[in-house]
């Protein structure tokens, strides 16, 4: 078996339907999909595997992980939804050799907006914002199930996820693949900061704004969406760092602006002092505080 596809529920049951069929959909076919929580008879597809485990999901997980066979491990979610080429993308970078992959993941906002979320972990800055408590996506990640093993199985307490690649990276030479392609979308509810410029993001927009309404659109020639979905993000990816540029460059320059301000009051100050409606009342303080 070349995929074993985690996917613990009940956190949005009104979706798992429509993230088993993303799953079950994937173009690279030899995959289980195991899922922790209770059976749904409506499903009969004979790779989908139920664990019902009583007590924490970790439990669960466990349980399942204990039964799997697959040579890499993918993470699916509740309220997410794959393209057809997620795991053939992320299979591409693990059978690399390396112990972690992910493609870029994209969050859908309820407005129908998506919005580009950095994970390369190759990048310092991205690993270090990682290691300082930056959101996991795992829907866009992947591992080799040898180092899930490694490191002695799945984590127990909170954010899991978040401790077993930390502790896989932990390992000496980890090889880590990432791909910035937008093979799966995580919705999100809510919307970005009101404060924020959000004008940039309208150059991808899914009508609808819920899995329901992308499952529905991706249906209908489901590459060529995928793929001008993609295309959309990576122009996103790009204005931000086009803005992020600017923002260096305007922050360089208001900080000259700041130092050449400073120095000249520091300049006038200096100048005041020397005249005697400064030296004067300065010299009866020093007298009446003795």
């Amino acid at each position: 078996m070349r995929w074993s596809v985690l996917l613990p529920t009940n956190t949005r049951p009104d979706t798992l339907a429509l993230t088993i069929r993303g799953v079950l959909a994937q173009t690279e076919s030899d995959l289980e999909l195991l899922v922790i929580g209770e059976a749904d008879a409506s499903i009969s597809d004979p790779r989908v595997h139920w664990f019902d485990v009583p007590g924490e999901q970790a439990a669960g997980v466990r349980t399942a992980l204990a039964a799997a066979s697959g040579r890499y491990l993918a993470f699916a979610e509740e309220g997410a939804l794959w393209g057809p080429h997620h795991l053939s993308r992320l299979g591409a970078l693990l059978g690399s050799e390396s112990a972690i992959a992910s493609t870029r993941p994209t969050a859908l906002l309820s407005s129908g907006r998506v919005v580009p979320m950095p994970l390369d972990l190759r990048d310092r800055v991205v690993l270090e914002r990682f290691e300082h408590g930056q959101p996991l996506a795992p829907t866009s990640l992947a591992v080799s199930m040898a180092a899930v093993n490694a490191v002695g199985g799945w984590p127990s307490g909170d954010a899991p996820h978040r401790a077993l690649v930390r502790r896989i990276l932990a390992g000496r030479g980890v090889g880590i693949g990432y791909v910035s392609s937008t093979t799966a979308l995580r919705f999100v509810e809510g919307e970005l900061d009101p404060e924020l410029d959000a004008t940039w993001l309208d150059a991808a927009t899914v009508a609808g704004g819920s899995l329901e309404a992308v499952a529905t659109a991706s249906t209908f020639r489901p590459e060529r969406w995928w793929n001008a979905l993609d295309e959309a993000v990576g122009t996103l990816e790009s204005r931000l760092a086009g803005q992020a540029l600017e923002l260096r460059g305007w922050l360089r320059d208001t900080r000259a602006e700041l130092d050449e301000a400073q120095a000249r009051i520091a300049e006038l100050e200096d100048a005041y002092r020397e005249v005697p409606s400064w030296r004067v009342p300065t010299k009866l303080r020093e007298t009446f505080d003795k």
